[in-house]
């Protein structure tokens, strides 16, 4: 402080000549302190149990008994003139009936419901107030009988004059934290802070089910199960090799050539175009009642099969198409792929070509054990190798396929519902990358605060260590032979400021030492030396002091003229009896 200087004007009085006055000034200072804790904690828990127990026993039973019966008898007995008939007759007829109807309705409903909601809530409002308070009081009185005076009360401030300096150079190393990696991990490790910081509202709300889609993908158990479960069941249907996409062409339906009717040499039978062309006589090579007999078609509509065979053809055709592949990551141009091998396809036509199959078979073989056309379909030269198949495949089906079915569909859902989630997770991350520089900071901010700054330091430690031990990454100390320790630094002090973690130096370094640092860094022998820099003079403060001051001028009236000076004099008075001193 360098002096105390007169502040603004506060208040102005003025008093009539003779007067007295009495003044009061008081200064106060006054601290509010106000904290509020609340605690508060809410849970419910809800039980609630449904037990129905339904019996209902009927029983009838009625019996009816008739029983009729008639005698009749006549006898005739003639001697002489005399003549006797006799005529007899019985009928009987009994009913007995019984009829009992007994009906038992047995029929409880238990219902248990438990609530139990518990609220705890703790709220603290602490204040504290302190006041100070000066409290000074001034008698003053107008000595002037002819004038009026005026008493000025101005503020007093105190006036600084502050400097600043240089006082020391340390070693300061910041790191930059600009590569914080918001990913998968990043989500389900640090739920907390993102519920606490999210930006985005909707974001938040789906939270939860980002965090789901960060968790690692689902294992398709029963979908691969399932899947190469019915491959293998077609694989043996048709005769190929599960591990070939294509089905190779053996002739499992025994079909005719066709003749070319544009004068082209005869065109194999395949099975594609066998039940796509229209089988005219025209259409079969040789001749066609030959041809058709001694084909699958011909022996399977001998035993009443043509149905089955020919739904066995069309899925055969459909298990040999080529489809594009769905995969987002296939190159354009990229050749097709057997539609057995993309997504449920080989489920579905298993379980499709299963379900008509089966039940076209049923209808035709009703009991195989005496089914004549049975019999001949399954002959070694029957001609219908693809029909002998048949209940291997429907066994396949039904006993290993169909279990996994339900089993499938789950994980089908819950698929589903893992690819809503990678669809809110990478919404979240892109989210966390456009605003990188944001999250970056209240994370950090986030950790130093929930770790007491301890994850701070133990980061700065790993890093710091990493630094020293690297050859060439820090400058050499010239005094120093030739690597800066982790001495050097104080570690707990490390603070962050935005996105950096910044390491303070323990040592003051000299002029020396900065100027060899400098010239290090920046790869020039050739600049000047550092100096110390001359104190930085900051322009004089003024603050407000807690005292006054007052000043007594002339009043504004001008002083009055031929006013008599006051006698002195006094008055005493003792109970009844008075004196009086005037000079």
């Amino acid at each position: 402080m360098t002096d105390v200087t007169l502040g603004d004007l506060a208040s102005t009085m003025a008093l009539a000549p003779g007067e007295k006055v009495t003044f009061e000034f008081q200064s106060s200072q006054r601290k509010v302190l106000e904290q509020s804790t609340m605690d508060s904690t809410e849970s419910l828990s809800s039980i609630e149990s449904t037990t129905a127990d339904k019996e209902a026993i009927n029983i009838a039973r009625s019996s009816t008994e008739t029983q009729g019966w008639h005698v009749d008898s006549t006898a005739t007995l003639t001697c002489g003139y005399g003549s006797l008939s006799v005529s007899a007759g019985y009928n009987k007829s009994v009913t007995d009936s019984n009829s009992q109807a007994i009906s038992h309705i047995h029929d409880t409903t238990v219902h248990s419901a438990k609530s139990l909601k518990a609220l705890h809530k703790i709220e603290v409002k602490g204040v504290t107030e302190s006041t100070v308070s000066n409290r000074m009081t001034r008698t003053i009185e107008n000595p002037y009988f002819d004038r009026c005076v005026s008493i000025n009360v101005f503020h007093l401030l105190k006036k600084f004059s502050v400097q600043t300096a240089l006082s020391e150079m340390r070693y300061a190393i910041v790191l930059s934290i600009d590569d914080l990696a918001f990913n998968n991990d990043f989500v389900l490790n640090n739920g907390d802070f993102l519920r606490s910081y999210l930006l985005d509202s909707s974001l938040l709300d789906d939270l939860q089910v980002a965090v789901q889609g960060a968790k690692p993908a689902l294992t398709q158990t029963a979908t691969q199960a399932a899947k190469e479960t019915a491959q293998r069941a077609l694989a043996y249907l048709y005769d190929y090799s599960p591990s070939v996409p294509r089905p190779t062409a053996h002739d499992l339906f025994h079909l005719p050539d066709l003749n070319n009717v544009m004068g082209r040499p005869p065109v194999p039978q395949t099975v594609v175009n066998a039940f796509t062309e229209n089988l005219m006589a025209g259409q079969l090579q040789g001749t066609a009642a030959t041809n058709f007999q001694n084909s699958g078609f011909g022996k399977s509509n001998d035993q009443h099969c043509i149905q089955l065979f020919t739904i066995l053809g069309f899925f055969y055709g459909v298990i040999q198409e080529d489809v594009d592949n769905p995969d987002p990551a296939t190159p354009p141009g990229s050749p097709k792929v057997n539609i057995l091998g993309v997504g449920q396809n080989a489920v579905n036509i298993a379980v499709a070509l299963a379900t008509g199959v089966g039940a076209v078979y049923k209808d035709v073989f009703t009991d195989p054990l005496k089914s004549a056309e049975l019999i001949n379909v399954m002959k070694e030269d029957a001609l219908t190798e693809v029909i002998r198949r048949v209940p291997g495949f429907l066994t396949i089906v039904s006993g290993i396929l169909q279990p996994l079915l339900d089993p499938l569909k789950v994980e089908q859902a819950a698929l589903a519902d893992y690819a809503q989630a990678q669809f809110v997770l990478q919404r979240l991350l892109t989210h966390l990358e456009c605003n990188r520089h944001y999250y970056v900071q209240r994370y950090l901010r986030y950790v130093s605060k929930v770790t007491a700054n301890q994850a701070i330091v133990d980061f700065a430690t790993d890093a710091l260590k990493v630094l020293v031990d690297t050859p060439g990454v820090l400058p050499q100390d010239a005094n120093k032979n030739p690597v800066v320790a982790i001495g050097d630094f104080d570690l707990d002090r490390t603070f962050i400021d935005k996105t950096e973690v910044v390491i303070p130096g323990i040592v003051a370094l000299g002029n020396d030492v900065v100027t060899t640092l400098v010239q290090t860094v920046l790869g020039d022998k050739d600049l000047l030396p550092v100096v110390d820099p001359g104190p930085l003079v900051v322009n004089d403060l003024e603050v407000a002091a807690d005292g006054i001051h007052m000043e007594v001028v002339e009043g504004a009236c001008p002083p009055l003229k031929n006013v008599p000076a006051p006698q002195p004099g006094a008055s005493i008075t003792v109970n009844d009896l008075q004196a009086s001193i005037n000079n």
